[in-house]
């Protein structure tokens, strides 16, 4: 007889710091929000050869997307019909950030590449986390090397839609040199309500 108790105390026990536990993670009671995964790619370039462009993506999701992680990496690409250099091709890097509808920011971190052109030495930048961007890197450029260097060609985007089954994917490209294309492989990983 003592054993049903104590184990009706213990099963007791863990119940009611489970529900806790729930409550904490969810204070109006609801069911733990679902995590929802999926794989993007977006690709960055000017506009018809001009030194700018700008795009948008839309990913639909199956409930309201409350936040969401993601990863990944990036790849230049200066072999399209229009502009045959080799300069600034195949340079990659990585990234990891988080957004929602408050706040977003991205780590970057370059690879080992000739960034300020062929012709110059290869240089490992250091990464860098950048305040309200999702996706945000510095393509080449011939003043790379100098020691107060401003960014001044980059591709860089914006998620929003926190709130909504839909996310945007705003993105501005910017780079009159040698312009590449960048295209950002992202694994995506955001939390959704509850059904």
């Amino acid at each position: 007889m003592k054993i049903t108790y104590l184990f009706l105390f213990a099963f007791s026990t863990f119940l009611l710091c489970y529900l806790s536990f729930n409550m904490i993670n969810d204070p109006t009671g609801n069911a733990v929000s679902s995590l929802y995964r999926n794989y993007v790619s977006l690709t960055m370039q000017p506009n018809h050869g001009l030194s700018t462009g700008s795009g948008s993506e839309i990913l639909q999701l199956p409930r309201l997307v409350q936040s969401c992680t993601f990863s990944g990496t990036w790849r230049t690409n200066n072999n399209q019909a229009f502009n045959l250099r080799r300069s600034c091709h195949e340079a990659t890097g990585t990234f990891s950030g988080y957004a929602d509808a408050s706040q977003q920011y991205v780590t970057n971190d370059p690879d080992l590449f000739r960034w300020a052109g062929i012709s110059r030495a290869a240089l490992n930048p250091p990464a860098a986390t950048h305040e309200s961007y999702s996706f945000w890197m510095e393509t080449c450029d011939s003043e790379y090397y100098t020691f107060y260097h401003t960014p001044r060609y980059i591709a860089q985007a914006t998620i929003s839609g926190f709130g909504t089954k839909t996310l945007h994917f705003d993105w501005i490209y910017k780079d009159r040199n040698m312009k590449p294309q960048v295209l950002f492989m992202v694994d995506l990983k955001c939390k959704l309500s509850s059904p």
